[in-house]
This record gives structure tokens, sequence and C-alpha cells, in this order.
């Protein structure tokens, strides 16, 4: 049986709750409330940059959060046809096309690195396609898949790569 997962709620709520935190945390940081924190360690200038850049981050994480909880359908799929996921393009990525899979992390955040034969054969549809060289030049792979925000877990994915990959495929 095909491994799906689907966008879970509850884990973008929580998501979103973090980023309006970075919000207000960075609002603070920079006056909105009161007085900017002071500190002998830092300046208030460096505070308050570090405020605006948290505000802005908080931000945009919101802006990507929030259209996702209106979301449905799978987000990712790994069957015998190869391996979808819809953060990244609407085309199924066959496994002919993947040279190697392999797991990396940052952090506590594990990934799915797929190396592709021909990396411009599969372009991204979304913002990740826009990060792809950096995402290369650490190491991450063409593709670095996670399911951080689904119903699923990451082990669940590994299973299914296991089950439905070509043998070899997967670097241990």
């Amino acid at each position: 049986m095909a491994f799906e997962a689907n966008l879970s709620r509850a884990r973008i709520a929580l998501m979103l709750a973090g980023c309006l935190l970075f919000i207000a945390l960075g609002l603070w940081m920079v006056g909105a409330f009161g007085e900017v924190p002071s500190t002998s360690r830092w300046s208030p200038g460096y505070v308050q940059a570090v405020g605006w850049a948290g505000t802005v981050f908080g931000g945009f994480c919101a802006i990507v959060a929030v259209p996702r909880l209106f979301q449905s359908g799978v987000v990712m799929r790994v069957d015998t046809d190869g391996i979808y996921w819809r953060r990244w393009s609407d085309r199924v990525i066959p496994w002919s096309a993947i040279a190697c899979i392999s797991i990396g992390q940052m952090g506590r955040q594990r990934f799915v690195n797929l190396f592709l034969h021909d990396p411009a054969a599969y372009p991204s549809s979304g913002i990740l396609g826009r990060v792809r060289g950096v995402n290369k030049a650490m190491g991450y792979g063409d593709i670095p898949l996670n399911i951080t925000e689904t119903d699923r877990s990451f082990d669940d994915l590994i299973a299914a790569i296991d089950h439905f990959a070509p043998a070899g495929l997967r670097r241990r």
C-alpha cells in the first residue's frame, strides 16, 4: 500500500503559534510595547536589529503557514511510481530519475535527500526551488524532503522508501 501524508492542521497551528511568538518578541525588542529592552551585553541598536529580523522572519513564516491551514489533500506520496511531494511540484519523481537517497539532519530535524540524475528535469514549482542551490551546497541533495507539517512520521516515510525504492538506491 502506498505511503500518503496529508497536512496536519494541529502541527501547522503549532508552527503558526511559534510564528506569532517570533513576531511578538521581535516587536517587544524594537520597543513597540515600551522601551527597548536594555542589556549590558548588547547595544540597543543591536537588540532592535535582532527584533526587526525576528519580526520579519516570523511574519514571513506566518504568511506561509496560514494558507496551509486551509489546504487539503495528499502532500506526499511514495509508491511504485516514485515520490510525489506537492511542496516541490505537481509531478511524480520516478525512481529511475533518482540517483541516490540519503538521510540528512539539521539539529533535530531529519530530511530525506534525493539526488537526481538530471535535476533540471524536475524543477520546483514553488519557493523551495529558489533555495535548491543552497540546499545542494550544504549537502542536502537536489530535493530535501521533510514531513514536519504532515500527519505521518519520518520513520513511516523511511519505511515506505525502503519498501518501494529499487535495491541499493538508499545510502545507509
